[in-house]
């Protein structure tokens, strides 16, 4: 049997964000009463990946339904706006359905601000956000 106060610092963030991630999958079409989808599963999953790589020490982010029946993670403090969303896309009738990730950023004390799609290249940029909320948050 594992000990669970023993792994406190290994759970960290990521069980309890699942956990929210998952209770999503509840929400019926129309959830809104305007008519949105359906959360789709493979964007759970996705967030679920995504949330597997958050370090233990991030702030908890709102996670959120979108109207288009994807997942967001979201986080307002400390001067720092950062969106993450997660939806599904459908290039041609044709290709395969993914997800698409997004990500919207801003920095109001730096005055920096960014976003787009991130690519492998951006992962760092993702990461230094990242640091920069947690160390904004001690």
């Amino acid at each position: 049997m594992i000990n669970l106060t023993d792994k406190k610092e290994e759970i960290g963030i990521v069980i309890p964000l699942k956990i929210k991630i998952s209770e999503l999958l509840l929400l019926k079409e129309n959830w809104d009463s305007y008519g949105a989808p359906q959360i789709d599963p493979y964007c759970v999953a996705t967030a679920y990946r995504m949330a597997s790589q958050f370090p233990n020490n991030l702030p908890w982010p709102s996670v959120v339904a979108t109207n288009e029946g994807g997942v967001a993670f979201e986080w307002h403090m400390h001067n720092i706006d950062l969106e993450i969303e997660f939806l599904m896309c459908q290039l041609s009738h044709e290709s395969k359905p993914s997800v698409h990730i997004y990500v919207y950023f801003e920095d109001h004390q730096k005055g920096e601000e960014w976003e787009g799609d991130p690519t492998i290249s951006d992962s760092f940029l993702l990461t230094n956000i990242l640091s920069t909320l947690i160390d904004r948050s001690t």
